[in-house]
């Protein structure tokens, strides 16, 4: 298995692609129901080294730099699939979301409601407001416009009326 700072460091170099799949593979959700560490009786295989990984790469986040916004759709993903198959919220998956949503690319914004309903948990526990920052009615103009679906227009018009 690759350190987190080996695969933190092959991100950075990377950017703004994603490092190669053999990095990438010790990072992916990877769903053991074998495994009895859960409650349920599964768990993503990955899950610790990854959360390691994105706490390594916070402060690079944080920064806004535009060239890790890949990395940060792929940890996402990784994290949406993991929550959603456990049905529970893990930080991983609020760094990524919060931090992706600061970027402000449209493209991201299903794939950010994707990460706030991937389960119950994860309603509670991620801001609302992140879905907006590029302005309510930018928002929902521009999802309009891309002719996204009803059930998600749906869920980004109801959001739209929350105040986190």
């Amino acid at each position: 298995m690759t350190s987190a700072e080996h695969i933190v460091a092959a991100i950075l170099k990377a950017k703004p692609c994603l490092p190669d799949e053999s990095i990438l593979h010790d990072i992916a959700f990877q769903w053991n129901d074998d495994e009895l560490d859960g409650w349920d009786g599964g768990k993503d295989l990955h899950e610790m080294l990854r959360e390691e990984v994105i706490l390594s790469l916070r402060s690079y986040f944080e920064k806004q730099d535009q060239e890790l916004a890949e990395a940060l759709r792929y940890l996402l993903r990784q994290e949406i699939d993991n929550c959603s198959q456990a049905a529970l919220s893990m930080p991983g998956l609020r760094v990524c979301y919060d931090q992706l949503a600061a970027l402000k690319h449209y493209e991201d914004l299903e794939l950010l409601m994707e990460a706030l309903t991937c389960s119950f948990d994860a309603s509670l526990g991620l801001f609302k407001n992140r879905l907006f920052y590029l302005g309510h009615e930018n928002v929902l103009n521009y999802l309009k416009q891309k002719g996204t679906n009803s059930e998600t227009m749906e869920q980004f018009e109801y959001y739209a009326t929350i105040e986190d």
